[in-house]
């Protein structure tokens, strides 16, 4: 009870000139959702765009007990496509329906 499990979706989409070697989102998920007896969270950080009904199957298939959610928070931004405002609300609203959210402070910059 006292262990929990994480992993980073940045997007439910494969950005391969951005996310390089690292493994999908989507195999991330799998991987994640096979811990049955675990606490399990979910770090959308840097949340890049997405496509929700997709992004909001593919984390609820994982069971999270809280989303984190976070902007790029380098100095340059590092040019990554972000979502726009609207559609962060939108995860979130639908994200709150089964798990917890927490919005990191960084995150006010893509929410103005």
């Amino acid at each position: 009870s006292n262990f929990s499990i994480c992993t980073t979706m940045e997007t439910n989409r494969y950005y391969e000139n951005i996310m390089g070697d690292t493994p999908p989102p989507n195999v991330r998920a799998h991987c994640l959702s096979q811990f049955f007896n675990f606490n399990r969270h979910i770090t959308i950080e840097p949340i890049m765009d997405f496509d929700l009904p997709e992004f909001i199957t593919m984390i609820k298939h994982c069971d999270p007990r809280q989303v984190n959610i976070g902007a790029d928070s380098s100095p340059k931004h590092n040019r990554l496509p972000e979502p726009p405002k609207e559609k962060i609300l939108e995860l979130i609203a639908e994200l709150e329906k089964f798990t917890t959210v927490v919005q990191k402070k960084n995150l006010t910059r893509l929410l103005k």
